[in-house]
């Protein structure tokens, strides 16, 4: 049965102390809610912005109709005798007080909402049913003339729907060719709700601006909605008034003379208050303000018709268009009316994603199937170059051999970081930790700990090792060059793909879902090859699918966690209370590791005597995070070929996990066939082996330092001509010359070797080479190197030959059997 989505929260409505819970709804004083002032579902905000309460001020100021005049009764008294012109005035007549200042505007002749033709016929002096007069024309002229031209990038894919369109209307059936005009009827739908949702980010940005630049993360959106629209008239004041003046006629020339006198006046006004009422100039009244003269009302309808759209409210309204949803993806890509996708979208979008379920039924129209893309598109990739740090995210460091189109994106920092598209994976950050609780108990203790992000982190690396080759897909501008979209973090939305032994491509995205180790995505659409990958998964119970599925419900998703990252400012390490686990398998602690599927009873009988146990999870900090930052390069130390790194980080804490040697102890019969380079013997006394390299032991790169110069300093110590014996002391401090250089050592962790730091790692901007003591230079270097000569440099060969046989050296034979 098709599940239907929860229903969205209801908003709570105070009642007055006293007041009966049944009140009806004309009775009801709540604020009122909805899309119009404020934010969605919330009310409405009692105070006014400031260009609200400007407004109210201009139309109280407006001139009201003049009244009738009305008969005055006779005066009581006679009226005072009026000065003779001999006699001086004592109490001359001030000048009227200025009225409180008007912003200058645009002003048009014609009433707004007209009709354009319509002001063109009426300023021309034509007739409606009679060919238009020659003024008529020349006003047409000047309207084409402020026509601007249709963005060029637009101008090719117009001109192959218009022509794909013309050919369906020759050839194809009435059917196709009415579908095609209802697709093209749909187009500046589509067109007008991409660039409201433009529009909304571009505010959205300036609003974060300025919340950055003042300091005050309280800012109101509307402050900012009020200067943005200050700008924008008085960028329209300014086209306008230069409009007039390239007219110079003598209305024309008038309005802006009138206009300059009355901006000069209030400014003298406001600099010198004092004074301003012995001012003997009478003050300019806005209503005296002459208007331009006909020729030059159609620019001025231009210049009106090219701000419209706009205003205040529109702005405020797509800003939460923007907030509700991503650019570009399918709310904002709909040829529906932008009125009804910007409205629902606003109110409805965020919580449906809040409850839609990963297995819920997709809308249409967010379906997306690309296929394999073409050889033109595909860009080579050097495996070892590709350094996964998220199971969807990596970077690609470039070298001499790479593509030519590669080095073209990588510039100039010869790196370039990539996002693959339509899928996210679980975040490195956090962890799913799972709780028990006896039915008569209040307590709760933690029965099992997944490092979902990790788990999807290693499964791609060893993805991309098992791999033949590696492609990136890449479009190519007309002049050959890559072009790849980027993200607000400046990261290549691109589609890596696989080839396999077979020869096969494999969609990198796809086959990660199929392993049930990320989610399909909604950004530009949901991939429908990624999304039925992952649905399979589920049904299989796959990877990271066999925990509950209360835990990729929200606010558990990885978008849901990032958000509440961002809001924090750092990782959480509580994320969330307590969340109850429904319907749980039979033996929750077993079924819920990784690699077990998970199945859940039906029907569950208890034996007797024996109690139900509720089961809760909770999102905790990762302290497995830092793998992501580790990558194999070649290493600082000559000669050593590659080593372990560190992407730029934070501090690291002593013992903090950084990466994994070997999965599991070593067998005898792998002892037994191994060469012993990469054997180490944990503190448990077991043997774990690396020889063997797969995409996550990436430990067994960590590169021991002060090597040869340790051994070129035994043998200086060691000749008889400078030095009579070489000590335990002498020992020792080369030793410890190496410890010091080590910021890592080795950790066995649920029977896994791993990598810790060794001591705290300082923050550092920079790429980090990690350095770790496989052991004493005698028990495990000279004893390595006279065991197994062949598997080692021949400098050392011959340096431990020399200390052992020759009789320059100042080892006598007891220190040589012990050493």
């Amino acid at each position: 049965m098709m599940r239907t989505l929860a229903e969205a929260p209801q908003i709570p409505v105070p009642r007055r102390a006293g007041e009966p819970a049944n009140r009806s709804s004309q009775e009801d004083d709540t604020p009122r809610r909805g899309l119009g002032k404020g934010r969605p579902g919330l009310p409405r905000k009692e105070d006014v912005t400031r260009r609200q309460k400007r407004n109210r001020a201009e139309k109280e100021i407006a001139p009201a109709k003049r009244a009738k005049p009305t008969k005055t009764p006779a005066p009581s008294s006679p009226p005072q005798q009026r000065p003779t012109p001999n006699q001086p005035n004592v109490n001359p007549p001030k000048q009227p007080a200025p009225e409180p200042r008007r912003v200058l505007r645009l002003q048009t002749i014609t009433a707004s909402g007209t009709k354009r033709e319509m002001a063109i016929q009426r300023l021309g002096e034509g007739e409606k049913d009679r060919p238009p007069t020659h003024k008529e024309l020349f006003l047409f002229f000047q309207e084409m003339n402020e026509w601007k031209r249709l963005d060029e990038r637009l101008v090719a894919p117009m001109q192959e729907i218009q022509a794909e369109s013309v050919r369906m209307a020759e050839d194809d059936e009435m059917s196709v060719i009415v579908t095609q005009m209802l697709r093209l009827a749909g187009l500046s739908n589509g067109v007008a709700n991409c660039s409201r949702h433009t529009i909304g980010c571009m505010v959205r940005a300036v609003h974060e601006r300025h919340v950055d630049d003042d300091g005050n993360e309280e800012r109101r959106i509307g402050a900012t909605l009020d200067q943005l629209q200050d700008d924008l008239e008085a960028m329209q004041y300014d086209v306008y008034v230069k409009s007039l003046e390239d007219c110079g006629c003598d209305e024309c020339t008038a309005c802006v003379e009138f206009d300059k006198a009355y901006n000069a006046f209030y400014d003298q006004l406001e600099e010198d208050e004092a004074n301003s009422d012995d001012s003997q100039t009478p003050p300019p009244t806005f209503e005296d303000r002459p208007l331009h003269c006909v020729d030059n009302e159609m620019k001025a309808i231009n210049i009106k018709s090219k701000f419209a759209g706009l205003s205040s409210s529109s702005l405020e309204n797509a800003y939460h268009f923007a907030q509700s949803t991503a650019p570009m993806t399918p709310p904002t890509l709909s040829t529906a009316a932008p009125t009804a996708v910007m409205g629902s979208t606003t109110k409805y979008m965020s919580p449906y994603l809040r409850n839609r379920r990963l297995d819920d039924p997709l809308p249409k129209c967010w379906k997306t199937n690309k296929p394999g893309p073409p050889d033109g598109r595909m860009v080579k990739v050097n495996k070892n170059c590709v350094h996964f740090y998220d199971g969807d995210s990596c970077d690609i460091f470039m070298n001499d051999k790479s593509h030519q189109r590669l080095l073209t994106l990588a510039e100039p920092k010869r790196k370039i970081s990539v996002r693959t598209l339509g899928n996210d994976a679980p975040e490195m950050a956090f962890a799913v930790r799972f709780y028990k609780q006896a039915e008569s108990s209040t307590k709760m203790h933690a029965v099992l700990t997944r490092h979902i992000g990790v788990e999807s982190l290693r499964a791609v690396r060893q993805m991309v090792f098992e791999s033949k080759q590696i492609y990136l897909e890449c479009d190519t501008a007309d002049d050959g060059t890559p072009f790849v979209p980027y993200d607000r973090y400046q990261r290549a939305l691109v589609n890596i793909w696989l080839e396999n032994n077979q020869g096969v491509l494999e969609n990198l995205a796809v086959k990660l879902a199929s392993a049930g180790y990320t989610m399909s995505f909604y950004v530009k659409g949901i991939s429908q090859l990624i999304d039925e990958a992952m649905r399979e998964a589920i049904k299989h119970k796959a990877g990271m699918f066999n925990l509950p599925e209360e835990v990729f419900l929200h606010p558990f998703r990885p978008w849901d966690l990032r958000k509440r990252w961002t809001d924090l400012g750092s990782c959480p390490v509580d994320y969330k209370a307590f969340a109850q686990i429904t319907n749980a398998p039979q033996h929750p602690e077993s079924a819920w590791k990784e690699g077990q599927a998970s199945v859940v009873d039906e029907e569950r009988e208890l034996e007797d005597g024996k109690e139900t146990a509720v089961y809760h999870f909770r999102m905790v900090e990762s302290s497995m995070r830092f793998e992501s930052l580790c990558y194999k390069a070649p290493s600082t130390i000559p000669g050593a070929g590659f080593g372990l790194f560190l992407r730029p980080h934070a501090t690291i804490a002593e013992g903090t996990h950084l990466c994994m040697y070997a999965n599991r102890p070593a067998t005898r019969e792998e002892l037994f066939q191994s060469s012993r380079d990469y054997t180490l013997m944990s503190s448990t006394g077991k043997w774990y082996d690396a020889e063997i390299e797969t995409g996550n032991n990436l430990g067994r790169f960590a590169n021991m330092p002060l090597v040869k110069e340790s051994l070129n300093k035994v043998v200086q110590l060691s000749k008889k001509t400078t030095h009579t014996e070489f000590n335990e002391h002498q020992w020792k401090e080369m030793e410890d010359d190496i410890l010091k250089e080590c910021d890592a050592t080795y950790k066995v962790e649920k029977n896994q070797l791993v990598v810790v730091a060794r001591r705290e790692i300082e923050a550092s901007n920079v790429a980090h080479e990690v350095f770790a003591s496989y052991g004493s230079l005698r028990e495990y270097w000279l004893k390595g190197i006279h065991e197994s000569p062949e598997n080692y440099p021949s400098y050392m060969v011959e340096t431990v030959r020399w200390l052992l046989t020759s009789p320059e050296c100042n080892w006598s034979e007891a220190q040589r059997q012990h050493w």
